[in-house]
């Protein structure tokens, strides 16, 4: 019986692939089989996989009649696999050789039981690391905005996928949802090592669903803040799920509301510093984007009781500074210079809760 099952949903990725499913052919994780079902795809994919079984005898390759989504298909593939871990990979990204052996690694130690983590982002003109927290309290404060899992870096313990399983009426934040759904059960881990080069390109879905993702994403992250216990208004429930809202705030009064929320949900987190820390770095990313709106938004960000649980560096402060006195608006090219290109440049998810 295999140790992994690998689980990929293909859908017009004909241009992709194959070099998609050679990345996981070449691990040096030998034990596991590779699960891939074509979501009847109109371009070349189909043949294209048939191909890679001649390859790969690990292969096992299923076919929709009709397009029905990422979620779905994933979900008909579990019951026909067999793995202790199952292992979730996209059909436009590439795994580097040791992703499956330093999984199996945490899973196996006991130390995790949904392990995922980072991975470097190509595509553009600049290529860049997405690095998410390692730990459990950390990956589950930070729940709170925003996925902290790259769904094709994630491996989990079988028996958590099957009680669970996707939702497709979260499509296109599938993950997201089933990683909260998760979260008063699971250890969490992500290793803080690049695991995948995942692909950015214009025909993804994360490029043409933008504001419906935010939506979706916006409506769970709502659902995880009342589970919680923190008493709030629907104002601050409007207030939490803007903090991710890829553009800029409007106003210097809606930061400084923002910062009051920030202040109240560290409340929740009394003696978690590191669940605080994320908190503040959620914090910081926001003022980043608010920056545009003057230096105003650094003097709240250099006063705020949030600010003082971050442990920034001097450069961070720097960043705030200076866009906000130069009133750098986020989507700027000399926005994404400045943060794109510093010390600890970061692109946030695939959700894309853009910095």
């Amino acid at each position: 019986m295999p140790k992994i099952s690998v689980l990929m949903s293909a859908y017009n990725c004909g241009p992709y692939i194959v070099e998609a499913v050679s990345s996981i052919s070449a691990q040096t994780y030998p034990n596991f089989e590779f699960l891939i079902i074509d979501d009847a795809s109109t371009d070349d994919t189909w043949r294209k996989l048939q191909q890679c079984t001649r390859n790969d005898g690990r292969i096992r390759l299923f076919q929709n009649s009709r397009n029905l989504g990422v979620a779905h298909s994933i979900n008909t593939l579990i019951p026909k696999s067999t793995g202790e871990y199952i292992a979730r990979m996209d059909a436009d990204d590439i795994a580097l050789p040791t992703r499956f052996e330093q999984q199996v690694a945490v899973l196996d130690s006991g130390k995790a039981d949904l392990c995922g983590g980072w991975m470097t982002v190509f595509g553009t003109d600049t290529e860049v690391m997405w690095s998410a927290p390692s730990n459990d309290t950390e990956i589950k404060a930070g729940l709170l905005f925003t996925p902290m899992f790259s769904q094709p870096t994630v491996m989990l313990r079988r028996e958590l996928m099957e009680q669970h399983q996707y939702d497709p009426s979260t499509v296109p934040a599938e993950d997201y949802d089933l990683w909260v759904r998760m979260a008063p059960e699971a250890i969490m881990h992500n290793i803080p090592t690049p695991l995948v080069r995942y692909r950015i390109h214009p025909t993804q879905i994360s490029a043409r669903m933008q504001q419906k993702q935010w939506e979706s994403a916006a409506s769970i992250a709502s659902k995880y803040l009342e589970r919680t216990g923190l008493p709030f208004t629907e104002a601050e429930r409007k207030i939490h799920t803007l903090i991710s809202h890829p553009d800029p705030p409007a106003s210097i009064n809606h930061v400084r509301a923002t910062d009051d929320w920030f202040c109240k949900l560290l409340t929740v987190f009394n003696s978690k510093t590191e669940a605080q820390r994320i908190i503040a770095r959620m914090w910081y990313r926001y003022c980043l984007r608010a920056a545009a709106l003057g230096p105003l938004v650094f003097w709240l960000f250099l006063r705020s009781p949030v600010t003082r649980c971050g442990a920034f560096r001097p450069w961070q402060y720097l960043a705030i500074f200076g866009l906000s006195a130069l009133r750098v608006r986020h989507n700027s090219k000399l926005y994404r210079l400045l943060i794109v290109r510093s010390p600890a440049s970061r692109v946030n998810s695939k959700l894309s809760n853009n910095t």
